[in-house]
């Protein structure tokens, strides 16, 4: 049938061009003091992300292969590939963006 009987297949590495990330930062908490010099902070945050990482790229297919050599696969990394290697991109913005708890013990004085 042609469909063939494949080992696991590694991609390799690819080195991203990301641009720096500028982001806001949204952080509320309270510090409570346990005992003298020891204190512990609670806090919960979210950051948003302002510009997009991605560097411009030309098009490309997120996984093809060779004709003359059907067994040679390339892949792609999803921030740069396209359907048909043409159009809009899988990803349109990528940016940094997190939320989250942090808890500290300290020892101040």
């Amino acid at each position: 049938m042609g469909f063939g009987s494949w080992n696991t297949k590694h991609s390799g590495k690819e080195k991203l061009k990301l641009k720096n990330s500028y982001s806001v930062l949204f952080e509320l908490g309270v510090k409570q003091q346990l005992k003298a010099f020891r204190h512990l902070y609670v806090s919960a945050y979210v950051e948003l992300g302002l510009n997009d990482l991605a560097k411009a790229s030309d098009p490309q297919a997120l996984m093809g292969y060779n004709t003359d050599s059907p067994v040679d696969f390339h892949h792609g990394s999803v921030i740069y590939s396209s359907p048909e290697a043409a159009g809009s991109n899988y990803a349109g913005k990528v940016s940094a963006q997190s939320f989250g708890f942090k808890m500290r013990y300290a020892f101040s004085w």
